[in-house]
């Protein structure tokens, strides 16, 4: 018995992702600009960083529950 391939959510699909304000480049923030999100094309989640750019974890992009928890050192740059 074989087990089809998991289907990858894209950016497109989920309301999440699309209620967010574009911030530069593939990167999006909230209305107050103390979060950022970024999509993860590998797994179809958002994953969920902080204005000083420290990972918070990663949130469904269907639900917006947090569903991974931060990954110590991750972190971006949002200058």
């Amino acid at each position: 018995m074989s087990n089809p391939a998991k289907s990858i959510p894209v950016p497109s699909q989920s309301p999440i992702w699309m209620s967010l304000q574009h911030y530069r480049g593939q990167i999006k923030t909230n209305d107050k600009v103390d979060k950022f999100y970024e999509w993860d094309h590998t797994h179809g989640d958002i994953e969920v960083y902080n204005k000083r750019g420290e990972h918070l974890g990663t949130m469904d992009g269907n639900t917006g529950a947090m569903i991974k928890p931060a990954v110590k050192g991750r972190k971006k740059n949002f200058d």
